[in-house]
């Protein structure tokens, strides 16, 4: 799958991310598997505080706390992300995990939602 880019002046980004989403965790077989989603970040940082806050929204949206990895009370970062995801790994069917992290970039991708297969290397940005 190529990324999929929704820039910061579309006008129904909810949509179109939900639409993307969807397609892709089709195509990954997300019919038969759990889904849950790792919510990178911490409030420490406000540009890095995305993923808690979306991991606060989806418990408020009633999504089971079981599949919300990362929130502000219980943050999901750089160096408990192994042990915390390394858990959801055991069970069968395996999850898909959908990550939800705040990332550097240039100026003209400020507001913009990106989608794409492939993992994360937290803390990449700042050289850790």
């Amino acid at each position: 799958m190529a990324a999929t880019t929704i820039p910061s002046d579309h006008p129904a980004p909810a949509d179109a991310l939900a639409r993307a989403l969807a397609a892709a965790l089709g195509r990954l077989g997300a019919e038969g598997r759990p889904v849950a989603v790792a919510c990178v970040g911490t409030d420490r940082s406000t540009g890095d505080a995305l993923g808690p806050l979306v991991g606060e929204g989806l418990l408020r949206l009633g999504v089971d706390p079981a599949r919300v990895i990362g929130t502000l009370e219980r943050p999901l970062h750089a160096l408990n992300l192994e042990a915390r995801l390394g858990r959801m790994g055991a069970g069968h069917p395996r999850p898909l995990i959908v990550a939800v992290d705040a990332a550097l970039g240039p100026a003209e991708t400020v507001g913009a939602i990106a989608l794409r297969l492939g993992g994360l290397r937290p803390g990449q940005g700042l050289g850790r």
